[in-house]
């Protein structure tokens, strides 16, 4: 987790790194191991830094793990491709590491609540509690429009650059703050500096 000076942690996280079926995943840690586990789990996009806000307001004593999933964040992707279900994988490899053989309490974001759903009603007894979090999953569509649907996306990709790059982390979080106004300057900056990375022009790129 990348940590800017104007950010006061109320929390400190912990980086730790596990081998989760060939991906050598990032894991944010908070909290003592004696405490109840509570697994954060954050959506498409982001990063499992991005829940230290919620952390910091936490009132009870947690054990908090938040990975950043295969190809987001910290979490380095040496395959070419993967398909959704591996992160239902991903999801029960981690919990077989923190927590093998009992129920967790699973919070999910977006698509992390789609992959948090989706495991709670393959594995309910590795499940106690399940909180969803604006996961919608995706929107009905007719399967005849399927293939206008892929030659957009085909068409639309070749012009896509490989990571949008911004000219330094301030641009990205005033860019972040149009889309969120409620977010503060130093949560912005702060999201910002783990949404991205600088590369060797100066520039900072996104790191999903």
């Amino acid at each position: 987790m990348t940590i800017p000076k104007n950010y006061l942690l109320q929390t400190q996280p912990r980086d730790v790194w596990h081998e989760i079926r060939g991906v050598r995943y990032h894991v944010n840690e908070w909290g003592a191991r004696e405490h109840p586990l509570l697994v954060l789990l954050h959506g498409w996009g982001d990063c499992g830094a991005s829940f230290q806000f919620f952390v910091d307001e936490l009132k009870q004593d947690w054990f908090v793990i938040a990975p950043d999933w295969r190809g987001f964040g910290l979490s380095y992707l040496r395959c070419e491709a993967y398909w959704f279900p591996d992160y239902i994988a991903d999801l029960h490899t981690l919990l077989d590491i923190y927590q093998p053989g009992e129920q967790a309490n699973l919070l999910g974001h977006s698509m992390g609540a789609n992959v948090a759903g989706l495991y709670a009603g393959i594995f309910p007894d590795r499940v106690r509690r399940f909180v969803n979090v604006e996961g919608f999953g995706l929107a009905d569509t007719d399967p005849r429009d399927a293939p206008d649907n892929y030659r957009r996306w085909i068409e639309q990709s070749k012009n896509m650059s490989a990571h949008k790059s911004y000219r330094d982390y301030d641009e990205l979080a005033d860019r972040i703050r149009k889309r969120s106004p409620a977010i503060s300057p130093d949560r912005a900056k702060f999201v910002a500096a783990n949404w991205a990375t600088r590369v060797e022009d100066g520039s900072v790129v996104l790191r999903a």
